[in-house]
């Protein structure tokens, strides 16, 4: 019993020492790089638009579903500017589309007019333990007059090397065991059963 006491203990160190068990998802990035918007991106209205850049910004509108989204709520989306700096972005709720998590979106966010340039890179973030500021809306609808000052955005894979470590990003690393996480528990569950059963055995052997 001693012995099998031990083995079990042994197995929860290498449990924890090789990491076996189950993880978080690691937050995940990708760059948005500002282009030329296509006529028609959005409906136009002079009533109550939610898209309304001011005189001394642009909008910037598009469908995020780069490889690999996917998050449970819009609150595990956030959005970095030029400079890294965490901005609010708005959420199209009928674009939202996904089987069983939100994998693909609309957003639309607001810029400085003199940092709104296509080729200028910003930032998403997204994964279980992302907090970001954006907020839904119905519909984008953008005032007629501000079509001009409307742009859109490509999307990139990933922090290009060189800017990996001047952003707030976790590392994403490829790992081996991934496939066998999901079966961390048997191990403890099968080494009581064990013991259970050796007790039982040792027991039945005395009262004989």
């Amino acid at each position: 019993m001693q012995r099998c006491v031990r083995l079990f203990t042994l197995a929860c160190l290498w449990m924890a020492a090789a990491g076996v068990g189950p993880r978080l998802q690691a937050a995940q990035t990708a760059r948005l790089v500002l282009a030329p918007a296509p006529a028609g991106l959005l409906a136009e209205t002079r009533d109550r638009p939610t898209v309304a850049p001011g005189p001394d910004q642009a909008a910037v509108v598009g469908r995020l579903s780069p490889q690999g989204f996917a998050i449970q709520a819009v609150e595990h989306l956030s959005l970095q500017g030029p400079d890294g700096a965490p901005i609010p972005f708005l959420v199209e709720r009928g674009s939202l589309s996904g089987e069983w998590e939100i994998e693909s979106l609309r957003i639309a966010f607001l810029l400085p007019a003199d940092r709104a340039q296509p080729g200028t890179a910003c930032r998403v973030v997204w994964g279980p333990d992302v907090t970001g500021r954006g907020q839904t809306v119905d519909a984008f609808r953008v005032d007629p007059e501000a079509v001009d000052r409307v742009l859109t955005f490509r999307v990139e894979a990933g922090p290009p090397a060189g800017e990996a470590e001047s952003v707030a990003t976790i590392e994403v690393r490829a790992d081996s065991y991934a496939d066998y996480y999901g079966l961390w528990y048997l191990l403890p569950i099968g080494t009581v059963f064990v013991l259970l059963t050796v007790r039982k055995i040792r027991a039945r052997d005395r009262t004989a």
